[in-house]
């Protein structure tokens, strides 16, 4: 995006009308990318369904018997379960005031809604104030988005390491980006350099912890409630 605005060098609309257009390709995907297995079971399509895993096995040169074996005890298996669900008819829904319930999931949903505002109020801001950090808009804009790609590598390092665990890879790039982004306040603002490269740093930091905290959220959050806490938590921005 930085590039384009560089060469279109046009007012804000037309680069939005260009950046957008090239979005009209993914209608294709009605066409071109199957609808989902899983989607289709829940809907009661079994023979869509049943099609569209028996030509991906084909495809795979998997052993059709086996798998046809396979498919019938899924559905079957479904079938069963939908009719369990429509004689007990006492399924329980869960909303958003039960995260408040027990003192222990009301502590966590607290603390990570604030974890989510924080990281998407930074996040948000920085990229949003990337042009007025001084100097070329351009190269800062394409800073701002280029350290997010080490800031992603370094989770896909750390959040496989059994040692570090997830409190430490959230806390770690939040207290880094709230030491950098707190020295520039005392920074002068003709010291255009490092206003830049602390800004970056703290970008680089919150773009770690704002994926951090997707997993951590998914991950304490109860199955039965999981939807309901991701959607609460991303909502505080």
């Amino acid at each position: 995006m930085a590039l384009v605005a560089y060469f279109l060098n046009k007012d804000w609309h037309t680069l939005q009308m260009v950046l957008t257009a090239p979005s009209v390709l993914f209608l294709s995907y009605w066409w071109i990318v199957p609808e989902s297995i899983r989607w289709q079971i829940s809907k009661e399509k079994y023979g869509e369904a049943r099609k569209q895993i028996m030509h991906v096995a084909k495809k795979n040169g998997c052993d059709l018997n086996k798998i046809k074996e396979h498919v019938d005890e899924l559905i079957e298996g479904a079938k069963k379960e939908k009719r369990n669900k429509l004689l007990k008819n006492s399924e329980k829904t869960y909303g958003i005031s039960d995260l408040m319930t027990h003192p222990n999931l009301c502590c966590k949903s607290l603390n990570l809604f604030f974890c989510w505002f924080v990281c998407s109020g930074t996040y948000y801001g920085l990229s949003l104030s990337a042009s007025n950090l001084g100097g070329n808009p351009y190269i800062n804009f394409l800073i701002a988005a280029a350290v997010e790609i080490p800031a992603y590598a370094i989770n896909l390092v750390i959040l496989n390491k059994p040692k570090i665990g997830r409190r430490f890879a959230l806390c770690a790039p939040l207290m880094i980006a709230g030491v950098a982004l707190t020295i520039t306040i005392f920074v002068p603002k003709n010291y255009t350099p490092l206003l830049i490269t602390l800004s970056m740093i703290g970008k680089l930091a919150i773009t770690s912890a704002y994926g951090v905290v997707y997993v951590f959220s998914a991950e304490l959050f109860p199955t039965v409630i999981r939807n309901v806490g991701m959607g609460a938590s991303s909502s505080r921005y």
